[in-house]
């Protein structure tokens, strides 16, 4: 079985803290997976590094069970297509 969009949520202004807070929780969401029998569709996981078009781009390099884990750009969520610098794109379909 697998667990369908799930979000969540670091906040952090120290790059170093941040990638260590983001690999500790990522961890520990996997094992709760694992303990409800859920498994994570690695081909189909990002993340979104949402910074202030000032800021400059922090990248964290995660890896699971020999996948990288991809940092992503712009994510569409609740039908609204939003970048990492937190403007939005409206979306005609």
């Amino acid at each position: 079985m697998f667990n369908d969009d799930t979000s969540i949520i670091l906040s952090n202004s120290d790059s170093i803290d941040h990638a260590t807070e983001f690999i500790v929780t990522f961890d520990q969401i996997n094992a709760l997976f694992a303990i409800n029998s859920l498994l994570l569709n690695l081909t189909k996981t990002n993340y979104v590094d949402f910074t202030a078009k000032s800021n400059t781009k922090i990248d964290i390099n995660i890896n699971f069970e020999d996948i990288q884990i991809k940092n992503i750009y712009n994510t569409k969520f609740l039908g609204l297509t939003t970048e990492n610098t937190l403007s939005q794109k409206k979306q005609i379909e």
